[in-house]
């Protein structure tokens, strides 16, 4: 199973509810976790992803992507979330996350299960 966690950061880190998301997922069992950042001049945010274990992180470094643009932020995870294919994606519970999933799961006519704090697996369902 592949999971795609949504790097929020600030200050050049990733922000504390995005580390617990990270743990979350690894809590899955037996998954492929993979990250994605969004902004600009972002190589120190991607390497920080690696060493909270993810596995494979795609670098959306892109001047308009700086700051929260929630509509540049939504077409861009749509089209990495189209190529990329993911089974599960998670966010952090902050601001962000609360405004960008429901869009995702919209635009991907999937559900949305907000303010999650654990995931089990049984069965590999």
């Amino acid at each position: 199973m592949k999971v795609l966690v949504i790097l929020e950061h600030a200050k050049g880190k990733i922000v504390g509810q995005t580390k617990e998301a990270i743990t979350a997922a690894k809590d899955i069992g037996d998954i492929t976790l993979e990250g994605v950042v969004l902004g600009h001049n972002i190589t120190a945010i991607a390497e920080e992803a690696i060493k909270y274990g993810i596995s494979k992180v795609y670098k959306v470094d892109d001047p308009s992507l700086t700051g929260v643009n929630l509509l540049f932020h939504l077409r861009t995870l749509q089209e990495l979330i189209n190529s990329t294919s993911p089974e599960v994606i998670l966010a952090a519970a902050t601001l962000y996350g609360q405004e960008m999933m429901p869009r995702l799961a919209a635009r991907f006519g999937q559900a949305l299960l907000p303010g999650v704090k654990s995931i089990e697996v049984d069965d590999d369902e």
